[in-house]
This record gives structure tokens, sequence and C-alpha cells, in this order.
């Protein structure tokens, strides 16, 4: 199980798929290279990172792809922690508890003082989930009232396409996630 195109769209609000936002990972090298290119001058935080809601009031009636980048960081991400590189989750890792939330019958888990605790308080119902502990289709009744570009991403769902972001691409093997969903549901 992941999340997929579909489900990430749907809880952050965020287009997965269409025109795709071009991404040079040395763009910061460049001397005014974010003005000219983004014809606004950037609102960076102490961090050197640029808020959301910032984006969002900038472009918000821009048709880029947001939302496959926003992915891709996840992915990453996720990535690491389930291959011990890291105890942390990074990026959108808020998007990943409400995707367990929405899913996965038995969760929360009980929650510690040390998020590197709950990650293993929530690897340990992943290694232990059956079937019958999963909703494989929480959004059926959230659908009817979502906007398109946002309901679009679920065919996305069962296809095979290169998600890439600014520090990381993959491969989403979208078929074999509608494969495994719907040998899942006949075993219901």
């Amino acid at each position: 199980m992941t999340i997929t195109p579909g489900d990430f769209a749907l809880l952050i609000g965020l287009r997965v798929g269409g025109n795709p936002l071009p991404i040079d990972p040395r763009i910061h090298e460049q001397e005014g290279a974010f003005d000219y290119l983004l014809g606004k001058t950037l609102d960076v935080t102490k961090s050197g990172h640029v808020t959301y809601s910032w984006l969002w009031a900038q472009y918000d009636q821009e048709e880029f792809d947001w939302g496959t980048p926003a992915l891709a960081t996840l992915y990453r991400h996720l990535n690491a922690c389930s291959r011990g590189v890291s105890l942390s989750l990074g990026g959108h890792h808020r998007v990943f508890e409400l995707w367990a939330f929405e899913h996965l019958l038995q969760f929360p888990p009980q929650r510690t003082r040390s998020p590197a605790m709950d990650l293993l308080a929530l690897r340990r119902v992943l290694d232990h989930l059956t079937v019958d502990r999963v909703r494989f289709d929480p959004w059926d009744t959230l659908l009817d009232d979502a906007p398109l570009e946002l309901t679009s991403a679920r065919a996305l769902d069962s296809q095979h396409f290169l998600i890439e972001g600014p520090f990381s691409r993959a491969w989403y093997l979208g078929e074999r996630m509608a494969s495994m969903y719907f040998q899942r549901l006949e075993a219901l």
C-alpha cells in the first residue's frame, strides 16, 4: 500500500498530473533567476524556504502541476524512513498521517512523546496489518463534491509514470497498485 496520486491530491488539495512544473535544482545559484523566471520577488522565510500560502496566493490561477513534485518529495522521505536511513519523515509528512487515518481502521497508534517512537509504533501497525483492517476506497462519498482537478488524479492511480520533484524522481507503478487493490476487494 502507498499514498496514490489520487489520495495525495484529495488530501492536500493540489493538482497531480497536468503541465509539469519546470524544476532546476541549481536555480538558487543564479543571481536574480527567481525574480526573472517567476516574475515576482520571493517571500523567503528565515530558514530559506518559501511558504505554501505565498505560492498559493501568487500562482493559484496557474495551471501547473504543483502536486507531483510535492508527492515526489514525500515518496523520497517515505523511502528513507522505510529503509532506516532516517527516523523522521520530511516533506508533506502530515499527509501520510491523514492517509493512514483514512485507510487504516486501527490507526492512530498510541501517541508517545518521541516522534521516532511514534514512527516505530506506526511501523508495527503496518507490519501486522490485515486486509480486514483496511478501508481501500475511503473517498467514495467525497468524490461527488471534490473539484475535477483533484478527482482526475485518481485516473493516475492505475498508471505507470515518472514522478519528478526538485530533489528526487521515481517511477510510480500504478498498474501494480490497481492490480493489488482489485485482488484485495475480491478477497473481501
